[in-house]
């Protein structure tokens, strides 16, 4: 399943970095883009992601996801 996560609080390629290692670190994630200029992930993954989940995953960060579509 392919998800889009808006997110908001990514300012540098660090920052995107960030999200892409904590979003890749839920058990079911297959795949992760970050586009930093979109602020945006394109998550490819085995099932359906809650924001409580993936927000769950950024939680010892500063960023919020705002959306999934």
């Amino acid at each position: 399943m392919r998800q889009t996560l808006n997110i908001t609080g990514m300012k540098c390629e660090g920052c995107a970095r960030n999200v892409h290692k904590n979003l890749e670190s839920i058990a079911t994630v297959d795949t992760v883009t970050v586009d930093l200029e979109k602020q945006v992930a394109y998550v490819e993954s085995q099932e359906a992601l809650s924001k409580d989940r993936t927000q769950e995953s950024l939680s010892a960060t500063t960023y919020q996801v705002t959306e999934i579509q």
